[in-house]
């Protein structure tokens, strides 16, 4: 049977939060990552909103259908932003 390590990303900060999980899944741990949708996101709102923007706007030149994709859901952006 496998055995996860719990975290939980309730109020951190999600930089230090995800180094903190790269680490351990570095070392071969198993996580899951619990209330991903509460972590804070540093940064002034414009600042964030406009990062997130470009990420949505990125497409090839030649076949937009190709992605990339980004996705549109909080608990999704933890796992796409970071390597959690």
């Amino acid at each position: 049977m496998q055995e996860y390590l719990l975290m939980d990303a309730k109020n951190k900060i999600l930089g230090r939060f995800c180094s903190q999980v790269a680490k351990k899944a570095l070392l071969g741990e198993k996580i899951v990552i619990i209330n991903a949708k509460d972590a804070i996101i540093s940064g002034t709102k414009r600042n964030i909103h406009e990062k997130y923007l470009e990420k949505l706007n990125i497409s090839t030149a030649t076949n937009p259908r190709r992605g990339p994709f980004w996705p549109r859901l909080i608990p999704y952006l933890v796992s796409s932003w970071n390597i959690c």
